[in-house]
This record gives C-alpha cells, structure tokens and sequence, in this order.
C-alpha cells in the first residue's frame, strides 16, 4: 500500500486521557503536578483492522508519522510489535512499539529509547535472540513439569508404602537419590535443551502462566501412572519376583547367623519341605528379605520411570505430541548424560 492512501484510509493519531498515575490527583504529592496517563488510537482503527491488518504487507513511501501510526494501529488490535530504526525520525515508533530494536549504526537517541541494540545491525540476531529468550522460558516449564512430577509420585508412592506395609518403602539415602535426579539431574538435562525454531510461531503473552494447562494436565497424568505402576507392584510384586513369604513380612528386619540355613533364599522351597522345625526359625528372616528385595522393586521403577519422564518432559506444547522429535538432530549431550549416569549409578548401587 501507498503511505499516501494508508494516511487517507487511517486519519490521524488520537490521545485518550485515562486519569493520573498511580491514582493520584492532580496537585498531589507535595504539590507537584502528576502526569496524565494517555492512549493513543487512530482516527478510523476500524478500518486499520478490517483492510490494513488483513491486507497490508508492505508500506511504500512512508515517512516517520506513518511508521508510527502503523504501529499504533496494531497494538490497538492487541498485537506485539517490534520495531527497528536507526535515525531520530524513528524515535516516536520505538517508543509505542512493545519492543525497540535499535541498529548499533544508530544515533545514541535512538539506542537510549530502544529496548535492544543489534550491535552488528544484523536483524537475524535478534531472531536468535527471540529464540533463546522463548527457550529460557520453556526450559523453566519443563523443568518445573519434571519436578512436580516427582514430587507428587513420592509422595502418593510413601502414603501407599505406609499404608499398606507399615513404613516408607524408600529410606532416607534413597530419597536423596531422588531429589538429586529430581533438582541437580533434571537441571542438567532440561535447562539445556536446544530452542526449536517453532517456538517463534507461538509467542507466550504477558499473562501467560510457565505452569500452562498443558503442563498441568502433563503432571497429573504422569503422576497417576507411576502411582499406578508402583501400586502394582506393591500388590503383585510377590508373585512377579517368586518372593515366597509375601504374606509374612514383618515391621522388622531379622537377621541370621553367618552359618544359619536361613541365609541361603535359594534353599527355601526345599527346606519348608524337609525340615518345617528351620523353616518356622527361619521365617522372620525370610519374611524381610523379601520385603527388602520388593522394596528394591520399588525404588529401581520408580527411578527408571523418572529417567523416561526426562524424555516426556522435553515436550511441554499443547500440540506437541511426539516426544522423541529432534531427540538426535538436535544432539545435547548433557540430556544424554544425564540419562546414562542416572542409570549406571542406580544399576551399580543396587
């Protein structure tokens, strides 16, 4: 569009006066005069919406006011507008613009009005810029998905513990091997993925939450599932693993003699059937055994579940379905890491 028939079409920019700062009045504070707070709109905005929004991409022969009224003109139809200038003539659009971008050519006016200052004046770098700011942003959501998530399913999985055996399933230093892949693992892992270029397609608004529906919905739905993988094992983790005094644990832990009978678990079929006298002796002791072997049931699941949880939690988008997308194109090693450490320290500790 010409900028000639774009000033026809638009008329003038108008100001609206919307009260004092802060709610105060004039005179207050001392006596100092507050400033009047203003809107500024154009003359005809109904038809800024209806032809220029839809149909307008290119604006030929525009001078500075109209480069403000194009902006004016937008953010009246709520939308977020960025603006570049170089040139005192750019002044007035960077000041109504949501965000300044000022080129590091510029004059010093102009970079002091600006929000950013593309020091090689290469645009593309604040493309980038975009990117990785969104991507802080998002990091923070699945950071924060991964750690309810884990909160949540220990908490449901010691209520159930207590619940049904009498004691936490997990002891103090396993715990704090959970919240060290919970807090410090997760931090590695998540913080550090990579922005997606699609991440420019949806900017978030300024009331927007980090915990989104999206996220929420992630965090309930997972939590459940490994309260209900841990529940089956606290139910059928006896006949999964053969454990043969599933119905006998005791609250304590029993022990033997080093040359007790009891101590050998693969003699236990054989020695209920030939000597009942060793092997009433020996059920306390095996009773906790295989309350400590069902146990490590628990905390190995639960940890691996935690380890697959990383991969779900890299996606966070209400449309973003497929959790292995860009999972090796976009190659960071310390998500890798993460994984393999988490499992080689749980595989040699057990």
């Amino acid at each position: 569009m010409d900028a000639e028939d774009f000033r026809n079409l638009v008329g003038n920019i108008q100001e609206a006066e919307l009260g004092f700062e802060d709610g105060a009045e004039e005179g207050d504070q001392d006596g100092e005069d507050q400033q009047k707070k203003t809107k500024k709109s154009l003359e005809n905005i109904d038809r800024f919406a209806t032809i220029v929004l839809d149909d307008v991409k290119v604006l030929c022969r525009a001078n500075s006011d109209d480069k403000t009224k194009m902006v004016v003109g937008l953010r009246n139809c709520d939308k977020t507008v960025a603006v570049t200038g170089d040139g005192i003539h750019c002044i007035d659009a960077l000041e109504e613009a949501d965000v300044g971008l000022a080129m590091g050519s510029g004059c010093s006016a102009v970079k002091n009005v600006s929000s950013l200052i593309l020091t090689t004046d290469d645009f593309e770098s604040a493309i980038r810029a975009c990117m990785w700011g969104r991507n802080i942003y998002h990091n923070i959501g699945r950071f924060l998905q991964f750690q309810l998530t884990v909160n949540i399913s220990v908490l449901l999985v010691v209520i159930a513990g207590i619940i049904l055996f009498g004691e936490c399933p997990l002891n103090a230093v396993q715990l704090l091997w959970i919240n060290l892949i919970m807090d410090t693992f997760a931090a590695i892992a998540l913080s550090t993925e990579p922005p997606m270029e699609k991440i420019l397609r949806a900017p978030p608004t300024s009331n927007t939450s980090i915990l989104t529906a999206q996220i929420w919905r992630q965090v309930m739905g997972i939590s459940f599932w490994n309260f209900l993988i841990i529940l089956g094992i606290y139910i059928f983790g006896g006949y999964f693993g053969d454990l043969e005094s599933f119905s006998n644990y005791g609250t304590e832990i029993a022990t033997v003699s080093s040359d007790d009978a009891c101590e050998d678990l693969t003699k236990i079929k054989s020695i209920k059937e030939d000597s009942p006298k060793l092997a009433e002796k020996c059920e306390p002791y095996w009773a906790s055994q295989m309350k400590l072997k069902l146990f490590t049931y628990v905390l190995c699941t639960f940890t691996f579940l935690q380890v697959f949880n990383y991969i779900n939690c890299r996606k966070i988008g209400q449309s973003e379905l497929n959790a292995f997308e860009y999972i090796f194109t976009k190659f960071n090693w310390q998500f890798w890491f993460t994984i393999v450490f988490v499992t080689a320290v749980q595989i040699i500790a057990v």
